[in-house]
């Protein structure tokens, strides 16, 4: 839990419409000296930073100075948030479906669909969703990658290792008397194979760490990555290859 967050006292888990955010804002208590139409203390929370309102018929859900949920007469629903684990912790309590954040990107649960979250992000009474977030990750355009890799003497590397590892591993106590090879020198390094026994007996030798430094190396050269991106992947997705990104417009 982030920032030792926790929700378990607020006296509700979910909230399902407008109808039960509003009923949730008259079960909290009315700070003393005020009136019934400010801010009240989240109910179980009244030492956080977090309150609740209402506003022109919306019921505002607000942690430390965002207003995080908010709640409209039609049923429909606003977060406003960014990556923060406490936040989507705040915001889960009060809206039907889980708000998650990991990794610097944050995805909202709607039934049986993840979205992607940058700043905001609307549920319609009816599922609709507007947000202004993609999901977006890197493969390999495996055409492209194979011309950048017959550019450099990697099949030749490969074919060496293969016969000299079962030699020396034996020998490989530790590998980080060896310098490691950052990714933009790999290809100039495997071109002599003077520096071969080297690098195959250091921290990044083995020929798949080999191959994805030159598909990073490469890719400016040979476009051997590609851009995916969909605005919503279905629930269960594995999301660690997926980042969060702003749509662009």
């Amino acid at each position: 839990m982030s920032f030792g967050l926790n929700m378990y006292d607020c006296g509700v888990s979910k909230i399902d419409s407008h109808a039960e955010a509003l009923a949730f804002y008259n079960s909290c208590r009315v700070k003393r000296g005020n009136i019934d139409t400010d801010p009240r203390p989240i109910r179980g929370k009244e030492r956080s930073p977090m309150d609740i309102r209402v506003k022109h018929g919306n019921v505002i859900f607000r942690y430390h100075r965002t207003d995080v949920v908010t709640w409209r007469p039609d049923d429909s629903y606003t977060v406003q948030c960014w990556a923060s684990q406490s936040t989507a912790m705040f915001a889960s309590c009060f809206i039907p479906w889980k708000l998650d954040s990991f990794n610097l990107s944050t995805v909202l649960r709607v039934r049986d669909t993840l979205y992607p979250v940058v700043d905001r992000i609307t549920v319609h009474a009816d599922g609709r969703v507007d947000t202004t977030a993609v999901f977006s990750r890197q493969v390999i355009n495996r055409a492209n990658a194979k011309q950048a890799l017959a550019s450099t003497r990697y099949a030749d590397y490969v074919a060496w290792y293969k016969l000299m590892w079962p030699m020396v591993r034996g020998s490989r106590h530790n590998p980080y008397q060896f310098a490691s090879v950052r990714y933009y020198y790999v290809k100039d390094v495997l071109a002599d194979d003077a520096n071969w026994h080297n690098l195959m007996m250091g921290p990044n030798g083995r020929p798949d760490e080999i191959r994805n430094a030159l598909y990073t190396a490469l890719d400016h050269e040979f476009a051997v990555y590609d851009t995916v991106q969909e605005a919503s992947l279905p629930y269960r997705s594995n999301l660690k290859p997926w980042s969060v990104e702003r749509e662009s417009v």
